[in-house]
């Protein structure tokens, strides 16, 4: 299993047929060898980080507020396989550094 962390930025806004904007989110894995990312809408990140990979309400709480005033944030200490990164819609990423 590959020990690593995940950055998160929020990215500009999506309409869905109305006014209305919903932002976008895109969440990268980095286990020091490979990235993979994915983009999610709001609610589906939140599901995706506390069902899927099973993290605390308190660090997705953290997480929200760090977006919110920040636009990124980072979760430290994330294990997460390569199998599993397939099975959540994960897509292996080009590291820009």
């Amino acid at each position: 299993m590959a020990s690593g962390y995940a950055h998160i930025v929020t990215l500009g806004g999506l309409t869905d047929g109305s006014a209305a904007l919903a932002p976008q989110y895109q969440f990268t894995f980095t286990d020091g060898n490979r990235d993979f990312a994915r983009v999610f809408t709001g609610p589906e990140l939140l599901d995706f980080l506390l069902r899927d990979i099973g993290l605390d309400m308190a660090v997705v709480d953290a997480m929200s507020a760090d977006l919110r005033n920040n636009g990124t944030a980072t979760i430290a200490n994330l294990s997460l396989t390569e199998n599993e990164a397939g099975q959540y819609g994960l897509n292996v990423v080009q590291s820009e550094y």
